[in-house]
């Protein structure tokens, strides 16, 4: 899967530069620590980049799927 080239050039530079702001950003977005833990784990700062954009759109979808869930039945 691609995931948008700038998404991940703003992880790699977060994760070299100011890795306490992705880790707020990340917390703030909801992603799971468990999961963002297992994503840093990999090595190669691009690879963790990659991983951390997966999670970040992953629970944007899952919540915007949340928010037409609930739309629908109000």
């Amino acid at each position: 899967i691609q995931y948008p080239a700038q998404l991940i050039q703003i992880d790699t530079d977060l994760l070299q530069n100011d890795l306490n702001r992705l880790l707020h950003i990340l917390y703030r977005i909801d992603v799971e620590e468990r999961k963002v833990k297992q994503a840093m784990t990999c090595g190669a700062t691009t690879e963790v980049a990659e991983n951390i954009a997966h999670l970040i759109i992953k629970r944007e979808l899952q919540k915007a799927q949340t928010r037409f869930m609930y739309n629908r039945q109000n």
